[in-house]
């Protein structure tokens, strides 16, 4: 009998608190999709996490293909869309983390041009017919700037400012003691 109550009690408390986090989610989201203050409205974080989100795995199926032209090419469009983030109204809406994270990813995609544009070089050859242990070189910088880009997305999605914190989102009931406790 103890069992079932107890069992009854964790099972009410568990899909309370499981309908206030999908609350607070909810409301997180739609705070998201606004602009946070002193960022311009040209700006978005969410269509920017997007975006290096689809490069990143752009990126990934590139080198699983071990496709050097998909990779030099998904590099270029990486340049663009980090620079972005490093003018001013990007990094007015991004958290100091986030920024230092899109700086870092900045540098790895860099070196990672440079890498490309050497291996090219020195097999004279088109990306395409670059040799297999070439572009194994590049694993471990690869590799990085792909967790980098992660985080950078993660950043930019989770790591906006919510002023007066989320709204919809009750506090937290407190009520008095009964009268003789």
């Amino acid at each position: 009998m103890r069992r079932t109550v107890v069992g009854v009690i964790a099972v009410a408390t568990a899909c309370s608190v499981f309908s206030l986090v999908g609350m607070g989610t909810a409301s997180a989201a739609s705070a998201l999709a606004q602009t946070p203050p002193g960022a311009t409205a040209a700006f978005s974080p969410v269509s920017e996490a997007a975006t290096i989100r689809g490069l990143h795995d752009a990126l990934a199926a590139a080198w699983q293909a071990k496709d050097a032209d998909a990779m030099q090419a998904t590099q270029a469009s990486l340049v663009t869309e980090l620079g972005k983030l490093q003018a001013p109204q990007g990094r007015k809406a991004m958290a100091t983390d986030a920024v230092t994270t899109a700086s870092k990813a900045l540098a790895q995609n860099n070196e990672l041009g440079q890498d490309l544009a050497a291996l090219m070089t020195q097999h004279g050859k088109a990306g395409a017919d670059l040799p297999l242990p070439g572009l194994g070189s590049l694993m471990n910088l690869v590799q990085s700037l792909l967790g980098t880009l992660l985080s950078l997305v993660m950043g930019l999605l989770g790591g906006l400012p919510l002023p007066g914190g989320l709204p919809g989102v009750p506090g937290l009931p407190v009520g008095t003691p009964p009268a003789g406790h």
